[in-house]
């Protein structure tokens, strides 16, 4: 089976693929996310229909990472990974003492990660990469980050670093970096090309969410 080209029978065998492919160092990224390229694929007739594909992460803890599929697949136009946190849009070498740590998210998801990550557990300072090298990837489409302040386990403040951090490389595109240099007000959306909103409130997925979500995807979309 080429799973690249998947026939609609194999959606079956995702779960396969899916268990196969974390063993291997392309990362868990690509692992997560591959239950999504094996539909988008099958269904191709609904990627000719739409004249773009949003990659949106909500509160489910299985796809945390799933928003960070754009860094591989370039069909994706806009990306919103949800408080996504450490290993997704958080960095691994993080000041936040209240935020998860590489050892402890190696420990509580094995499966997330490559084997080599957890070499790391002791000594993230020695990380070559921090999660900005992961959004810049996605350069020059839209991307979202989105977290309630009261969830510091995801690390909103790092997450904004995150995105300054990438911000040079959009820059290259002739793109707008993310448009702030200081956490905003909660509650206030900075829709620049790599964007960031913080609101009040837990680590949830609600109304209101969907509702920043699509105002940020109505301003590149709508033309």
């Amino acid at each position: 089976m080429d799973p690249t080209d998947p026939p609609r029978a194999a959606r079956r065998s995702a779960g396969e693929w899916l268990f196969q492919l974390t063993t291997i160092t392309v990362g868990v990224l690509i692992a997560l996310s591959f239950d999504a390229v094996l539909r988008w694929n099958a269904d191709r007739s609904l990627l000719e229909e739409a004249r773009a594909t949003i990659a949106l992460e909500i509160a489910d803890n299985r796809r945390e990472l799933d928003g960070h599929l754009a860094a591989f697949d370039e069909r994706i136009a806009l990306a919103i990974p949800h408080q996504a946190g450490c290993g997704g849009t958080g960095p691994s070498r993080s000041k936040n003492p209240k935020a998860e740590t590489v050892k402890i998210i190696n420990k509580a998801f094995p499966h997330w990660f490559d084997d080599h990550f957890k070499k790391f557990d002791e000594q993230v300072d020695r990380i070559p990469f921090d999660q900005h090298c992961l959004v810049a990837l996605c350069a020059p489409r839209p991307v979202l980050y989105t977290n309630g302040i009261e969830d510091q386990w995801a690390n909103p403040g790092g997450q904004l670093d995150m995105l300054k951090a990438a911000s040079p490389v959009y820059r290259l595109y002739g793109k707008e970096g993310v448009a702030a240099t200081e956490m905003p007000p909660l509650g206030k959306l900075v829709d620049s090309t790599l964007g960031y909103y913080c609101r009040t409130g837990p680590h949830v997925s609600d109304p209101d969410y969907w509702k920043t979500f699509l105002d940020y995807a109505d301003k590149y979309f709508k033309k």
